[in-house]
């Protein structure tokens, strides 16, 4: 959607959210804290990589890479947080 729209791809993660709402629990918590970190866009162009796939592919692996340090940068600043 972000590749047809020409939109750059912001890398999120969440920790805390799993919080809100504890397995069985059927009220959810809301007093609780749960932590973002947004991190740079990334746009289709910055991937040097040539045909619509392979932009995809590139921007897929790039972007669950970005989230994957982000979610590790929030969970060693909140540790217990899932």
């Amino acid at each position: 959607m972000a590749q047809l729209a020409k939109a750059s791809v912001v890398p999120v993660a969440i920790v805390g959210a799993r919080d809100l709402r504890p397995k069985g629990a059927s009220i959810p918590q809301f007093f609780k804290r749960v932590y973002l970190k947004a991190g740079d866009a990334i746009s289709f162009d910055s991937l040097n990589v040539k045909g619509k796939k392979q932009q995809a592919k590139a921007m897929e692996e790039l972007a669950m890479k970005k989230v994957g340090e982000l979610r590790d940068h929030l969970r060693a600043k909140h540790p217990g947080k899932m």
